[in-house]
Parts: C-alpha cells; structure tokens; sequence
C-alpha cells in the first residue's frame, strides 16, 4: 500500500523552487540553494560553484537538443503531423501539430531547462540526501546518463561548446526562413497550434478542449480518409485505396528533399568526447525522464510530475503562494509542447543518434514508427508522465472557471464606493467628476498641440461627403471646408511661437 508524502512546508517548498533556477551567480560562485534546518540536517543545502558552471553550460544546450527536434517536426509531413497531436490512441487529429512563436519558444525552453536544472543538483547532492531534501528518486536510467553527461570531457571546453551554440544558431535561423515562407503560402489550409498556444485565456483553453473530446466531428472527410488508410497499413488489409488513403500514404512518405537526403548521408557520427556527443547525451537524459515508467500507479513518481508540482508555487518569490489553474495550466500546456517534440524526436529522427543507437527515419512506414510509441508514451490511458500532464490539464481547465477573476473590484456596504485591491478606492461623488476632468485634460492637450491657436470654426458650416470612400479622405480634404492648407497656418506659429523666429 502506497501513502502520499506529507505537504511540504513553506520553507521545504522554498528549497524546491530554488533547485529549478537557472539564472545563478555564474564564474565558479557556489549557490545556496536553501537552510538544511528545515529538513533537519545540520549543514545548509549548497550547489558547489563548478557544478553550477557545468548546469550553466548544459542549459545553453538545450536549446541546441530543441532547435534539432523542431526542425524535425518542420520536415514532417502534415499526416505525421496530425497524429502527432491527437490524444487519442486510434483516432487523428483534425489538424496538424505545429511551432509556436519565438516567445513561446523561449517560455517553454524555459520550462525543460528549469527541470534539467533540477534533475542535475538533486544528482548531485549525496545519495542520502537526495530523499529526503529532494522526495525523488532518479532512475537507473537517468543516473546512467547523468553519469555520463557529468564526467564528459567537452563540458568543460567552452570555447567548443561556443562553437557549436553558434553554427548550430546560424543553422536555425536560415531553417526558420525557409519554414516561414513554407507556412505562408499553407496558411489558409491550416490553423497554427502557435496562435492557439500564444492566447493563454481564450484559444488555448479552445484548442485543448478539442483535444480532450478528440475531435471526431471536426476531422471531416479528408481526416476519416487518413484514419481508414492507417486502419489499412496497420492491419494489412488489401482494401483498394481511395484518392483520401493515397494522399495520405504519399504525406506519409515524408518531405526530405534530395539535397537534404544527400546532407545528411554526409554528415559524420558524433565523435567520441566531441560536444555533438555530449548533445545526444543530454537529449538521451531528457528522453529518459520523459519515458520514466510511473511506479505503482503513482504519477507523481516520474520527474516530471514532480517538477510540474514545483511549478505550482516556484513563481512566488518565497515559493509560499500558489499559482490559480488559470495561470498554472500554461506551464502544463508548455510541459505538453516540448514533450510532444521530443517524443516525436524519438520515434522519427531527422537525423541519426549514434551516441543512442537510435537510427534516422526511415523513408517509407513513418506511421508504423509512430504508433507504439504514441500508444505507449502520448495518448490517455497510458500511465505515462505525459497522460498525466494532460489529465492535470483538462482538471485545470474545468478549475479555472471557478478562479476568482484576476481582476475583482469591491463595492463598499453602502454601494457608494468601489475598490480595487488594498490600494485604489474611488467614490461614486469622485466617478461622478471623472468626465469633467477628462474633458479639461483634452481641451489642455489640444491647446498644446495647436500652440495656443483657437481658431474660429463654425461647425454647422462644415460639409463632408459620406460617398467618397476613397483611401485618405476626410472632410479635412473637402473643397469648400478650405482646411487642407490650414496645416501651413500651424506650422508658421510653430516656428515663429512667441516671436522667437525660427529655432
């Protein structure tokens, strides 16, 4: 029988929340992470300065791991793509997985090297330690490449771990161009996830809710022909494909040009000590926590469970505040993106992990790649890290709707006052005079800007033409109100204001 650890206390959650920062006092300055009294040791709890070095250098290479999954999903076909997205173990999704903006980007990488961090100084504290400060227990798995990825040799030359930050970033930035221009002219037959992802009140909270109900009635024809040809290649059948089922075999086949095809055939294995390896290492760590099997039933087990719980209070300053389900759910929809990537990474690699063992994709059968990782790893029902996000997702949402209001106003007993936190008070007698003061404010900004010029203008006089709905007019431009030279007027007064002459 498994019992749920107590809650930690205010201090306790204080120490969790500083193992995930990456932002340290960096030049071989130790960090202190938190008081060892509140788990009742004697010694304070502190990150020796050169493993926050080494933390420092692979939180930089995440973003090199990330960018090299991104531009996988960018030479995924769009069948792949749809699959991919879909929560459900043999249904699709009606429209693809894509990548969101630069900001999001960087929001979500955020999220994955918060958790590295993490991962990285409970690794390093002492095994005896590691229990009782932390509550959690890396795996064999996790501990085999944090081994490896600790005592390798290129961590420490920064000189090529620059290097290869910045010919890998020239790399993105021109596969960037190249996807935009792609996108652009495929904008009408799709909705990028990128703009669901980006409005965290009203699209995501759509968008997500599609996921949950699977989306059956939005797939429409074209989708009902991808799933009955998936139904065809899994099982075999010798059913006749119809034009829906060969366009899906033809995305499936995927969409590496030539020339790519030939790059790639050139490329050289990562060398043995070279920062390349110690990439594929990292991207070995992050695979292992995010297919970390969940022991007894118990999600909160895996790493990344775990972690997302930190992120429920870790954006406090004290780490003693929780966040509400509605800005919570954000971190689980970023958790979900970068998951999706790297599962994806795993099962369809653009390119080969010989550090890994783990071969590029192949040309042809993409999908039958795809699925028993999906099924094992990606869709409800399968007691992995990332069911549970997306269970925790969908229970936030249903919360949010009870959030209290990020905004609330308070009315006083008597109804004769209105505030808004501790701070803002406003009578109904003040209310009453705001547009009086508003109008003063505006009479005083526009005798500014004419330069105390208070022309003579009879409104009633006025003509404007309501047909001409040619681009630029107004009734400033009409004829007979004589006022498109008036501009002139203003500018002389400017230059001579005060009888000073021109300045």
């Amino acid at each position: 029988m498994t019992t749920s650890a107590p809650a930690p206390s205010a201090g306790q959650r204080e120490v969790l929340a500083a193992l995930t920062r990456t932002c340290t006092s960096p030049g071989g300055q130790e960090y202190f992470v938190g008081s060892g009294k509140v788990y009742g040791l004697e010694d304070d709890i502190v990150s020796p300065g050169e493993d926050e070095d080494r933390i420092a250098c692979l939180v930089r290479l995440v973003d090199v791991v990330m960018s090299r999954c991104e531009e996988t999903a960018r030479k995924t076909s769009r069948h792949i793509l749809c699959w991919l997205r879909s929560n459900q173990a043999s249904s699709i999704y009606g429209k693809p997985f894509t990548l969101v903006q630069s900001s999001s980007t960087s929001k979500y990488r955020l999220l994955l090297k918060r958790c590295l961090a993490m991962v990285c100084r409970i690794y390093r504290l002492h095994p005896d330690r590691r229990i009782k400060v932390a509550g959690l227990e890396l795996s064999r798995k996790q501990l085999q490449f944090l081994d490896a990825i600790w005592t390798h040799e290129a961590l420490g030359d920064l000189a090529a771990l620059n290097e290869l930050i910045g010919r890998h970033k020239c790399q993105v930035d021109h596969a960037q161009e190249v996807a935009g221009g792609h996108r652009e002219s495929h904008s009408d037959n799709t909705n990028t996830e990128g703009e669901e992802e980006d409005d965290e009140d009203e699209d995501e909270e759509e968008s997500e809710k599609d996921e949950e109900e699977g989306e059956g009635e939005e797939e429409g024809e074209d989708s009902n022909h991808d799933y009955d040809h998936d139904q065809e290649v899994e099982e075999g059948s010798d059913k006749q494909e119809n034009d829906g089922g060969f366009t899906a075999w033809l995305e499936d086949l995927g969409e590496i040009t030539e020339e790519e095809d030939d790059q790639m055939e050139e490329e050289a294995g990562a060398t043995r000590g070279s920062p390349e390896e110690l990439v594929e290492l990292l991207f070995g760590l992050t695979l292992a926590i995010a297919t970390q099997p969940v022991i007894n039933g118990q999600p909160q087990t895996t790493v990344l469970i775990y972690f997302s719980g930190i992120l429920g209070f870790s954006l406090s300053p004290d780490g003693g505040a929780f966040l509400p389900a509605r800005s919570y759910t954000s971190n689980l929809s970023g958790l979900v993106y970068i998951l999706r990537l790297v599962l994806l990474e795993y099962a369809l690699p653009l390119r080969a992990y010989p550090t890994l063992a783990l071969q590029r994709r192949p040309r042809i059968g993409q999908l039958k790649r795809l699925q028993p990782i999906r099924r094992q790893y990606m869709v409800m029902e399968s007691q992995s890290p990332m069911e549970e996000l997306l269970s925790l997702r969908n229970y936030g949402q249903v919360i949010s709707r009870s959030d209290t209001p990020a905004y609330l106003l308070r009315w006083s007993a008597n109804g004769q006052a209105v505030s808004f936190g501790d701070k803002i008070s406003i009578s109904m007698g003040q209310f009453r005079r705001l547009p009086e003061h508003f109008i003063k404010e505006a009479a005083r900004l526009c005798n500014e800007m004419m330069f105390s010029w208070d022309p003579v203008i009879n409104l009633s006089n006025i003509t404007d033409d309501m047909t001409n709905n040619k681009e630029g007019f107004s009734f400033v431009l009409h004829p007979k109100n004589k006022l498109d030279t008036a501009y002139l007027e203003l500018l002389h007064r400017t230059i001579f204001q005060k009888g000073r002459g021109p300045s």
